[in-house]
């Protein structure tokens, strides 16, 4: 009804097949480095005619729709030119800072925001906004040497450079420790996010029976041809980064399975461990095994308490004879110690009465030359 008061006047314009033609048309030949011709789309008409004139309704209607998807996508596109570029930044930072008022204003929101341009070729000046004045003030005093304006120049060459801490690194072993930081890093952070297990850990070599069968999830899109973990892919840079940007842009991800795929699955393995496929892996075996360790050594606090063996009224209770070869290996080590023990205080006492009658001649001696001196 408005169309027909107003005719179609401020009425956006839906497109028809013939520009639609002609628009992908030179969209086209430009792709393939074709020039153009001088005379335009009259010149593309006399040519491509009759192609045009050979396309079926329905045809027509999807460049329709294909035009106005291209109309739209330049609407929101960002625009090419450097002072068009430089004006949507100055614009959409001013609405950021609008944002952060309104926020303060309603819900008592503050903070600080800076933002950069990631581009090369487009370097615009850093927008720096502080919701209080105080807060860069803390900020100086809080952060030792802190600047506003070299802190968003240190982030704007960060993001130019790709943001990419590893090339940070000066050398390829400290990119390679770093990256394998990150997959271990990520690799953890997916699985918690999956399961929703705080404490949940990858395990590489336990991943069938752990990882599947203990948390019910798989991992899809592992970019190499073997599960390992980070520390068995040595320092080789191609591999790391191509582990870390799977991670990184979602294509290896964890996935929840239910109980029938889990039982699939398990069954799956166990046929592969059967065949050889997969070697299932088991716990070190021991270096003395299968060597006869002796009996246990014994210390002072093995020793049985003459206190403890006696009853009620001081006799001693006689627990009977061990019941196990062990104990009475036990028994007779324990025997022979005490035996030992007793001997060996018996030889010590003797020597303390030899050296005590020692001392006292000694002193007797002394004596008698003391008086006959004094004589």
């Amino acid at each position: 009804m408005s169309a027909l008061v107003h005719g179609s006047a401020g009425c956006p314009s839906s497109g028809n097949a013939y520009n639609a033609f002609y628009h992908n048309k030179a969209k086209e030949l430009r792709e393939l480095g074709v020039e153009l011709p001088p005379g335009g789309v009259v010149a593309l008409h006399n040519e491509y005619d009759e192609e045009y004139e050979a396309l079926s309704k329905e045809e027509r209607a999807e460049l329709v729709e294909s035009l106005k998807e291209d109309k739209a996508n330049q609407a929101c596109s960002r625009k090419q030119t450097t002072p068009a570029k430089t004006q949507d930044f100055v614009a959409s930072c001013k609405v950021l800072a609008d944002v952060f008022r309104g926020m303060k204003r309603r819900i008592g929101v503050d903070g600080f925001m800076v933002a950069i341009s990631n581009d090369v070729g487009f370097e615009p000046k850093p927008f720096i906004y502080f919701s209080e004045e105080e807060i860069e003030k803390y900020m100086t005093m809080a952060v030792k040497k802190w600047d506003s304006p070299r802190v968003a120049a240190l982030v704007q060459a960060f993001a130019s450079a790709g943001c990419d801490v590893a090339n940070l690194t000066k050398t390829s072993q400290e990119k390679a420790r770093y990256l394998k930081a990150e997959i271990v890093q990520r690799m953890n952070s997916a699985l918690v996010e999956t399961t929703g297990k705080p404490d949940a850990r990858m395990e590489y070599v336990h991943y069938h029976s752990r990882i599947v069968q203990g948390l019910s999830v798989v991992l899809e899109g592992w970019p190499l041809d073997k599960l390992e973990q980070p520390s068995w892919l040595g320092n080789s840079l191609v591999l790391l980064r191509k582990v870390r940007d799977a991670l990184k842009d979602g294509t290896c991800h964890f996935r929840k399975i239910d109980k029938v795929e889990r039982d699939h699955l398990y069954c799956e393995w166990k046929l592969k461990v059967a065949n050889g496929e997969l070697v299932e892996p088991t716990r070190k075996e021991r270096v003395d095994k299968g060597i006869s360790r002796g009996s246990r050594t014994l210390n002072a606090h093995d020793h049985d308490n003459p206190s403890d063996d006696e009853g009620d009224n001081g006799e001693n209770i006689d627990n009977g004879p061990p019941t196990h070869p062990e104990d009475a290996n036990v028994a007779d080590a324990s025997e022979a110690a005490t035996s030992h023990s007793g001997k060996k205080r018996k030889r010590t006492s003797k020597g303390a009465s030899k050296s005590k009658r020692t001392r006292k001649g000694a002193k007797g001696a002394s004596g008698v030359d003391n008086q006959g001196g004094s004589a």
